[in-house]
């Protein structure tokens, strides 16, 4: 008899599993990784968050180390990265994930003195401060791959300076089983207390300047003018939350934006939406864009990052310079006065969604990365 192939084991490092991109996506990994070859699990710095309190209840690994960003704390924090590194090398760790800067420096560290086979790093974001790069590009001969999700964060890092043969595009893919319910628009927007002959402008992303919000504000301000029955959704949380209701105080908009704050009912808040508004100055993927192309909601945004490898510009949506006011106003106004643009537009993003950004293609990439690590 032969013995059975021991599986690879891989743990991904992680701030905290809260709602966002980067959480969704160790989420997607753990859950739908073969079960036959791979064991994953994730370590949490800070907070377990929202996705890890769901994988935790479904049984998978999940721990939490009570690390705090606050350096004041220095034995806490000396115990949580102790704690850490007993961790790791306790579970003999075959691949370790790591997620936005910190952990990326302690997975690189840690990774290098255990002799773990496979150090991957992956980028969710580059609007960092001047001094993340510099790290990276030190830390990058202990790293063995650095995924993104797009060739626009690619050509940045190779800007920066990161060798081109050590980065892998991996496109984010979207669950369907978060996309299974069959919804209707009129009970959703009813659901958010718009009425449903009215027409719902969203967006759901953290409150944070590179997402443009302060801008999208402006935008709908002058698309409110020529459309009174129209609303603005806001889904998401963040530091300039109070800036935002401010300027919308100053549009005499109070009426007319809603901010949800942090949600988790995604399919519902985008069976309400007539048209997805993300005018991000910078946007490595987006995974929501998809996702709302997915559902059939057209997407109107600005053109940075990685935006336009997700939404073809002029088929399943508009895709405008950031900061042409001029054009995001006369996009939309086109996709409310034209029933059938819209519907054109949902079409051709269903189709392109399921075709480009499938969780089984996303899962085959990331499988195919950590066998040839542990080859």
């Amino acid at each position: 008899m032969t013995k059975d192939k021991p599986k690879i084991r891989v743990l991904h490092l992680i701030g905290s599993m809260g709602l966002g991109g980067a959480g969704k996506l160790v989420k997607y990994d753990v859950e739908n990784a073969d079960p036959e070859i791979f064991e994953v699990g994730v370590a949490c710095l800070e907070s377990l968050g929202e996705y890890g309190h769901e994988l935790l209840t479904k049984g998978y690994l999940v721990k939490r180390f009570d690390f705090s960003r606050s350096w004041k704390m220095t034995c806490k924090n000396l115990k949580a990265l102790l704690n850490l590194f007993k961790f790791l090398k306790y579970h003999k760790v075959d691949i370790v994930s790591s997620h936005l800067f910190i952990p990326g420096i302690l997975a690189r560290i840690y990774g290098k003195i255990l002799n773990i086979h496979g150090i991957l790093h992956t980028t969710h974001n580059i609007m960092y401060p001047r001094i993340e790069p510099f790290v990276d590009n030190f830390l990058q001969r202990f790293t063995n791959k650095v995924i993104v999700d797009s060739n626009a964060v690619k050509s940045k890092l190779i800007e920066s300076g990161i060798h081109s043969e050590n980065i892998e595009v991996i496109y984010n893919g979207i669950d369907d089983r978060e996309f299974s319910q069959t919804l209707q628009m009129e009970t959703e927007k009813e659901a958010l207390n718009i009425s449903s002959d009215n027409f719902i402008l969203g967006n759901i992303s953290g409150l944070q300047y590179y997402k443009g919000h302060d801008f999208l504000l402006d935008i709908f301000a002058q698309v409110e003018a020529k459309h009174k029955n129209v609303h603005l959704v806001l889904v998401g949380d963040g530091e300039l939350k109070d800036q935002l209701i401010e300027q919308v105080t100053d549009l005499k908009l109070s009426d007319k934006v809603h901010f949800l704050g942090k949600r988790s009912d995604i399919q519902s808040l985008i069976a309400a939406m007539d048209i997805m508004v993300h005018p991000a100055r910078w946007e490595g993927f987006g995974i929501i864009l998809a996702e709302a192309m997915y559902c059939g909601v057209p997407v109107v945004c600005s053109d940075r990052g990685g935006i336009p490898e997700v939404v073809q510009d002029q088929v399943s949506g508009f895709v405008h310079p950031f900061g042409d006011k001029d054009a995001f106003v006369g996009s939309i106004s086109a996709l409310i006065n034209d029933n059938k643009l819209r519907q054109k537009m949902a079409n051709a993003g269903t189709l392109r969604a399921r075709e480009l950004f499938s969780m089984k293609q996303m899962m085959a990439n990331y499988s195919r990365v950590y066998k040839a690590l542990v080859e």
